[in-house]
């Protein structure tokens, strides 16, 4: 009766031991990045993204819920200055879809959109951070 007992403690552990996490081989890698998305990982996640950039963050247009929004235009923030289709070439100023001279101005009654109008056209471009 020992020996059977003893068979199936040693029999259950073998098995325990066997089937765990520990003796599987495969490991898993996390990476997790900080900081705010560059003008890269965005077009790469969706290279049709109709993004700038203007104080070292990227801004993104056609966002249903900030397009649903009622916005009133603020202060001046300054004129598009440059058109690349090249994500590493981004600097303060620098679109993919807005032309040279489109303005961009502050919305009044948020921080984290701003509005651009180019040929009488708006449009909403929301704050892309970290959070």
């Amino acid at each position: 009766m020992k020996s059977y007992i003893l068979s199936i403690f040693l029999l259950g552990n073998f098995l325990l031991w066997g089937c765990s996490p520990a003796s599987n081989n495969h490991q898993q890698t996390t990476v997790i990045t900080t900081g705010n998305p560059t003008a890269q990982e965005i077009l790469e996640n969706d290279p049709k993204a109709d993004i700038f950039q203007w104080n070292g963050t990227i801004y993104q247009t056609n966002i249903d819920w900030v397009n649903e929004l009622v916005l009133s235009e603020g202060d001046f923030v300054g004129v598009m200055k440059y058109h690349t289709s090249n994500p590493t070439d981004f600097v303060d100023l620098s679109a993919n879809v807005l032309p040279i001279g489109t303005e961009i101005y502050k919305v009044k009654e948020r921080n984290d959109i701003l509005i651009t109008k180019y040929n009488g056209e708006l449009k909403y471009y929301y704050q892309l951070v970290e959070g």
